[in-house]
């Protein structure tokens, strides 16, 4: 796709949002990744490092032209996907039920619309926009680093790649790799147990003669043991006990507040036939559904004419916030520990930036330019609340709606379709030092292609020795399991609380006087046994 087709394309889809207000993103999770950005920001993503620095007004203290970039990590989530099983199941019910009642004449279309555009035998796989939106992503970085695609030919071998064994993770990982070498090269997919192997033909730009082949081992775990890019799966024991059912409560007293109730009776006003007795009778579980399955069209078919017609603005505001409630509670604020299970990811990020910086064992040994993972939503905004991103003062709750209108945890903008989270490693060199190399280390956070200044770093190009330590103070020192040892009700080393522990709150009282007179009355019972 030429950059010129791109721009079209995105344009046109801006201006299809129209009433939408494509500025201000609605669908939370489920929202199209060119529709989190704003249209004065889409030109930055195509910039170089540097030049993307200048227009965002962050800089070294060495200066931009002292500085190169070393290596990168980036986190990406799949791109846009068909919707779930349950979601195509319960929309099928729906429109048969818009069938059996009477409808407004100007939404009857809805419940006659195919389903041929989103089969059931395509539930939760990568959309064609989803690939698009990783091979544009690819394409995007080999401009941004250019210092690490200086040969035309691009050797695979060169950067790291790993998957969670979801099919539309794999299919992402494998789209942004033909990406990375151009859409004209010739690559084919060989799936084997726990790995896949891109291997791309690459017609060499000297001669066309020379073929270069290379290749990306994608290798990917069991979801129940993947604790680098699946930790809530690993840790959903530990996740739960610390949650208590706070998430199922604050989500369904929501759906019993007066804005939810609001919003289900303006859908059903909708619906029902004018001058109608009755409202249309619509579920608020229907309701959410068609707030999810306008996002899904936007994101797969740039589309608005169907079934987002049934909801305005202030709709899309309510139901967003349900789904943001939700995810607040469940993966990211409403518990430290939440974002904390991610700690396995940022230790791996670390040890990377030591091999970069010459701090690790194995500094030696060839080194990734750039390590790839590819997660989901639910990993990639644990990992963007360890970071301190977009934290409101005030936690979401169901009864602070209007308090929280102007809120900075919008996920449209922290996780949508094929988010992503960049730590890039620069090697900057003081320039007025005279008699020895004057060489710092910095890190740079990009969130889904923007610059983003992290609350524990006053600098866009943080020293790599304070992002360690701040991060670490801000994640616990990553004492994941002690946390999840505390939360079942044992001490922090996981020994039950009791006397001589050490350590368990309580462990004093644990010895009653009641328990006293049981131990004494036992001893009296065993020593009248032993005499008689």
């Amino acid at each position: 796709m030429t950059k010129f087709s791109w721009l079209l394309r995105t344009g046109l889809l801006l201006a299809l949002l129209g009433t939408l207000r494509a500025q201000d993103p609605l669908f939370a999770t489920e929202t199209g990744y060119d529709l989190s950005f704003q249209r004065n920001e889409l030109n930055q993503r195509t910039l170089s490092w540097r030049d993307l620095a200048r227009a965002t007004g962050g800089s070294p203290p060495e200066g931009l032209q002292n500085c190169q970039p070393a290596g990168s990590y980036v986190v990406y989530r799949a791109g846009t996907s068909f919707p779930a099983e349950a979601d195509i199941g319960a929309l099928s019910a729906l429109q048969a039920k818009m069938r059996r009642q009477t409808v407004n004449p100007s939404f009857r279309f809805l419940s006659q619309l195919s389903t041929s555009r989103i089969p059931r035998t395509s539930a939760g796989d990568l959309a064609e926009s989803g690939r698009r939106e990783l091979q544009e992503l690819a394409s995007r970085i080999k401009v941004r680093f250019q210092e690490f695609f200086q040969n035309p030919d691009v050797d695979l071998g060169r950067f790291s790649f790993q998957s969670t064994n979801a099919s539309k993770s794999i299919d992402s990982a494998v789209a942004f790799v033909r990406g990375l070498v151009g859409l004209n090269q010739i690559c084919e997919t060989l799936s084997s147990e726990g790995n896949v192997t891109v291997t791309c033909s690459e017609n060499s730009r000297q001669s066309p003669r020379i073929v270069t082949p290379t290749s990306a081992y994608i290798p990917h775990d069991p979801a129940n043991m993947d604790p680098l890019l699946r930790p809530y799966n690993t840790r959903r024991r530990c996740l739960d006990t610390v949650n208590k059912g706070k998430t199922a409560r604050e989500v369904r007293n929501f759906q019993r507040s007066r804005e939810a109730m609001q919003l289900k009776d303006r859908v059903a006003k909708r619906l029902s036939v004018p001058g109608a007795q009755q409202l249309w009778n619509i579920t608020t579980d229907e309701v959410e559904l068609l707030g999810r399955i306008c996002a899904y069209y936007l994101a797969m078919f740039n589309e608005n004419t169907t079934w987002c017609r049934l909801l305005e603005y202030e709709d899309l505001n309510v139901a967003e916030y349900r789904r943001e409630l939700e995810d607040f509670w469940d993966k990211s604020y409403g518990f430290p520990l939440n974002s904390r299970v991610t700690c396995p990811l940022i230790n791996d990020t670390l040890e990377y930036f030591d091999r970069l910086s010459g701090r690790a064992a194995g500094a030696g040994v060839r080194t990734p330019l750039m390590i790839f993972k590819f997660a989901d939503e639910n990993t990639l905004l644990r990992l963007v609340s360890l970071l301190g991103i977009a934290k409101d003062p005030r936690p979401l709750m169901f009864n602070n709606y209007a308090q929280s209108r102007t809120r900075q945890f919008r996920t449209a903008k922290l996780a949508p379709f094929a988010g992503n989270l960049a730590l890039n490693l620069f090697r900057c060199e003081e320039p007025q030092s005279l008699f020895f190399e004057d060489v710092t280390f910095r890190v740079q956070v990009l969130l889904n292609e923007r610059p983003i200044n992290i609350t524990f770093c006053q600098d866009a190009f943080c020293n790599l020795r304070d992002f360690r330590r701040e991060l670490m103070a801000k994640a616990g020192q990553c004492q994941v399991q002690a946390d999840c040892n505390v939360a079942f009700g044992l001490n922090p080393d996981g020994s039950r609380p009791g006397p001589g522990s050490g350590g368990g709150r309580g462990a004093a009282s644990t010895v009653t006087p009641a328990r006293l007179l049981i131990a004494l009355a036992a001893i009296i019972v065993a020593k009248v046994i032993l005499v008689a």
